[in-house]
């Protein structure tokens, strides 16, 4: 069943985990076998492909956008930055004298973290410079 819900990877990792508390179990007798080693994971199903946004559908949807989005779809499109990490961006983390982006953030529902990667600089070319210099100036 949680095949159907979860990805294939998924549902192994937690098969292996209650093995593992399951031989614990056998091991200390409070169960008499591990029912865990005897199941069998359904096959593996291949993701469907992907799709892409063309150059043209992304230049519509960034004029068909306002204040902020439009400049989180930019940061997102020119520096391949995951939404939690845009999200988790402050102006201390931004270097224009350098043209960095420090990476050592992300928020994830409503809860700032560590980015799910490591952190990291990534380079700002002049469109991300732009759009952080343009929102930097509206911010204050």
């Amino acid at each position: 069943q949680k095949s159907q819900q979860l990805s294939g990877q998924t549902v192994h990792h937690l098969r292996v985990l209650l093995s593992r508390i399951l031989g614990e179990a056998l091991l200390w007798g409070y169960v008499h076998e591990n029912v865990a080693q005897g199941t069998r994971l359904p096959r593996a199903v291949r993701p469907a492909e992907q799709s892409y946004l063309t150059v043209e559908q992304t230049r519509q949807l960034i004029a068909a956008l306002e204040e902020p989005a439009r400049s989180a779809v930019l940061l997102a499109v020119l520096t391949g930055l995951r939404r939690g990490e845009i999200f988790g961006l402050r102006w201390k983390a931004v270097d224009f004298d350098r043209r960095l982006l420090h990476i050592r953030e992300r928020v994830y529902e409503g809860v700032y973290d560590i980015p799910k990667g490591r952190a990291r600089a990534v380079p700002m070319g002049e469109g991300v410079y732009a759009v952080l210099r343009a929102r930097h100036e509206a911010s204050r």
